[in-house]
């Protein structure tokens, strides 16, 4: 079964509104909400880490449909690139926390990197989208088309 559908939703949300809370804890200087924004850019970064891997494995039956190499490819680089940054962004915030030097205009420059990071999740959601629109990855009769070059055996493991 293709865990990656129910698995994206979540960095999506979890990144996003974890940097508005932030933005709003920066700006109004309210410390709950930067408890919240640091507690949901943590779980974001873990749901992103899981989104990546069950993309990958999706990606070996998605790449076999016709005319979607490009969108694949393009869908991951993103995809990498926010995971990524949420990691760097968790581990920064961390050791900004741990280290008692989170504030100021520290606070303003982690802000650009979060908000880079939603942008990027939010395009990464919006490739997927679109991916799954146009070529159908993971949609069942789009998959049941697909066939294994040996048997004739559906993806599924059904004929």
């Amino acid at each position: 079964m293709d865990f990656h559908p129910f698995i994206v939703h979540f960095p999506l949300a979890l990144l996003t509104v974890g940097f508005f809370c932030d933005a709003a804890g920066i700006l109004f200087r309210r410390d709950h909400l930067l408890h919240t924004g640091y507690l949901l850019l943590v779980l974001g970064a873990v749901s992103a880490i899981a989104a990546s891997l069950t993309g990958n494995a999706a990606e070996e039956t998605a790449a076999r449909i016709p005319g979607i190499a490009a969108e694949l490819e393009r869908h991951e680089s993103i995809s990498t690139a926010a995971t990524w940054l949420a990691i760097v962004l968790v581990l920064l915030r961390t050791h900004l926390i741990l280290k008692r030097k989170f504030t100021g205009t520290v606070r303003f420059a982690y802000l650009a990197g979060a908000a880079a990071t939603a942008v990027l999740i939010a395009l990464s959601g919006y490739t997927g989208g679109r991916m799954t629109y146009e070529y159908g990855p993971g949609i069942r009769p789009v998959m049941e088309a697909l066939t294994h070059p040996e048997g004739g055996e559906t993806v599924e493991g059904r004929r």
